[in-house]
């Protein structure tokens, strides 16, 4: 029997918890939407701000510290993810918490909740890396020396370590390809 790679559309819902207006970096979504491009991806990216009844539960969850309060949410099913941008102190002690490295942001329970705390001049790259993870896209570093993985052919791949920028290496396209290809017989 003959295999073939069949490419499968992926619907994915970025929804946006932005308490503070501006907090989303102005070149954020066309980085992103390029980056997504230059990957050769199919994915259908929807961005959205949080639906009301999701940011009351997010607003419980960090008034209560319950994680109850958004945990087996019907808002990351169907391939729904979470970015807080510009987070305030109680998301970045969680970061801290899970990765004592992460100085401007990190993403929480896996790949379902990206979230940036950097200063201005570090907002964007940070707000890229921690959304690429919501795709699913490793570090290309390793966590506990923070030098680069061997797959990482780039220095300015936003995916390393400390690095500003808005590019990423050929490591980071075919892992926004990978989980997009299926074989079929």
């Amino acid at each position: 029997m003959r295999m073939r790679n069949i490419q499968i559309l992926v619907n994915m819902i970025i929804n946006i918890f932005e308490k503070n207006t501006g907090s989303v970096h102005e070149l954020w979504e066309r980085s992103l939407r390029n980056i997504l491009r230059l990957a050769s991806s199919d994915i259908n990216l929807e961005i959205r701000l949080a639906p009301e009844e999701f940011q009351s539960a997010i607003n419980q969850w960090e008034s209560s510290g319950e994680i109850s309060a958004i945990s087996g949410s019907e808002f990351f099913i169907k391939e729904q993810r979470l970015f807080i941008p510009g987070a305030s102190e109680f998301y970045k002690q969680h970061c801290l918490n899970e990765a004592p490295h992460a100085f401007y942001g990190c993403c929480l329970w896996g790949k379902y909740i990206a979230v940036e705390y950097a200063p201005d001049e570090h907002k964007l790259s940070t707000q890229l890396h921690e959304s690429l993870h919501l795709f699913d896209v490793n570090e290309c570093y390793d966590p506990h020396t923070l030098n680069p993985v061997d797959e990482c052919v780039s220095e300015k791949c936003v995916m390393r370590y400390g690095v500003s920028s808005t590019e990423v290496c050929s490591h980071v396209l075919s892992q926004l390809v990978r989980p997009l290809t299926k074989s079929s017989n």
